[in-house]
């Protein structure tokens, strides 16, 4: 068995839900910004 399967697998497991978290956070807000625009 490779032993660097493991790792690697968890690191990008570990990316994946950082991608999710980062974008999540971004698109929270862009419906937030849509509305501020819209009062102006």
């Amino acid at each position: 068995m490779n032993v660097q399967v493991e790792p690697t697998g968890n690191a990008i497991e570990e990316s994946v839900d950082l991608a999710y978290e980062i974008c999540n956070r971004v698109f929270r807000k862009v419906p937030e910004r849509i509305r501020d625009e819209q009062k102006l």
